[in-house]
C-alpha cells in the first residue's frame, strides 16, 4: 500500500507487566532507525516510564513524552494521535503543534503509544477529577453525563472522585477507539501501541479469551481488530516469546489471541523466542510474506 493513504504498518503488543512490553518499544525504534534513518516517538503513559530503554533515547532513535501530568486527556490524546507533539516535551503545559508546523516532523518514523491500558486508566482519573471539582461563582459543575454519578467527598481543601459511572467506560472506550484509528491513519509512519492482558469474551463467539486490555471489558475482544498485527509477549523460562498466532498455555483451552497481516500461501511461524522475538523480525517476515504474495499472483496473471 501507498504510504500517502495510511501508515507503513502497525503493531499491538500486549502481554502482563514483566513480559517484554517496552523492551518491544526499543525493538520497534531500531526496526525504524534501520528502515527510515529517522526516530520514533514515545507516547507514555505506563508507571516505569522509559527506563528499561534510556540507552535508545540517549542515542536519539526515540524521543519519549510523558502524559501522565498533561491536564487535558482527550485534547492531549486527540492531538497527540494527528501527530501533534508539544513545543516543550518537559512542560506539562506546553501547547500541541500540529505536524504541519513542526521542523522536525519529516525526522519521524514510527509513533508509539505505550500503554492503551494505562493511558485508558489515566483518562478515567482525570474524567473523576475534573467531575469532582466544585462549581465556579456564577457557573455549572462540568461533568460527564452517566447513568448514575461517581462518587464525590471532599479531603481537606480537595475534592475527589471515584468509582465511575457506565457512562464514563462507554465513552472512554469510544474515544479510545478512535484515537487508535486516529494513530494508525498517520500516513508513511509505523505506529504501534501496547497493552496489559486481561481474560475476555469472543465478540462473535462468547467464549473466553486473552486480550489486549483497555477499561472495563465490553471492547477488549475487538482491540487485535483495530491494528494490522497483534501479538501476544509473554517470558518463559527467562526468555523473550512474540506468539504470532492464537495460542493456549499448556493444560489450558483459553487461547491468547494474536494474529499477523501476511499475504495468503505464506505460512507464518507460530511464535518467536528469544533473540529473534523482536517487532523487526516480524516486519522481515512480513515483507517475504508480501513478496512471496506478489509473486504467486504474478504467476496467475495472463500475459495478452
Amino acid at each position: 500500500m501507498s504510504t500517502d493513504q495510511l501508515c507503513i504498518e502497525s503493531f499491538c503488543g500486549y502481554g502482563q507487566s514483566g513480559a517484554g512490553k517496552t523492551h518491544q518499544v526499543q525493538e520497534f525504534a531500531v526496526m525504524v532507525h534501520n528502515r527510515t534513518g529517522k526516530r520514533t516517538r514515545l507516547i507514555s503513559c505506563t508507571g516505569g516510564g522509559w527506563t528499561t530503554i534510556t540507552s535508545a533515547v540517549g542515542l536519539g532513535i526515540v524521543e519519549p513524552l510523558n502524559l501522565r501530568p498533561r491536564r487535558n486527556p482527550y485534547e492531549t490524546l486527540y492531538k497527540l494521535t494527528l501527530g501533534g507533539w508539544p513545543a516543550d516535551v518537559e512542560d506539562p503545559t506546553s501547547p500541541l503543534v500540529s505536524p504541519a508546523k513542526q521542523t522536525s516532523w519529516a525526522d519521524v518514523g514510527g509513533i508509539v503509544l505505550d500503554d492503551l491500558t494505562t493511558t485508558a486508566r489515566w483518562v478515567m482519573s482525570r474524567t473523576l477529577e475534573r467531575e469532582a471539582q466544585p462549581p465556579e461563582p456564577g457557573k455549572e459543575a462540568w461533568r460527564v453525563s452517566a447513568q448514575e454519578a461517581a462518587a464525590k467527598f471532599e479531603d481537606g481543601d480537595l475534592w475527589f472522585s471515584g468509582g465511575g459511572a457506565k457512562a464514563h467506560y462507554g465513552t472512554i472506550q469510544q474515544q479510545m477507539e478512535a484515537f487508535v484509528a486516529q494513530l494508525c491513519s498517520i500516513t508513511g509512519r509505523y505506529i504501534m501501541c501496547t497493552a496489559l492482558e486481561t481474560k475476555g469474551k469472543d465478540p462473535s463467539k462468547g467464549y473466553s479469551i486473552y486480550t489486549p486490555d483497555l477499561i472495563g471489558d465490553a471492547v477488549n475482544g475487538y482491540i487485535p481488530s483495530w491494528f494490522k498485527n497483534t501479538v501476544h509477549l509473554q517470558v518463559i523460562g527467562g526468555e523473550h516469546h512474540m506468539f504470532l498466532k492464537a495460542h493456549a498455555d499448556q493444560g489450558s483451552d483459553i487461547p491468547y489471541m494474536a494474529k499477523t497481516r501476511a499475504s495468503a500461501g505464506f505460512e507464518m511461524p507460530l511464535v518467536l523466542k528469544g533473540a529473534e522475538a523482536s517487532v523487526e523480525n516480524l516486519m522481515n517476515l512480513l515483507e517475504k510474506s508480501h513478496e512471496v504474495g506478489l509473486n504467486s499472483l504474478k504467476e496467475r496473471l495472463v500475459r495478452r
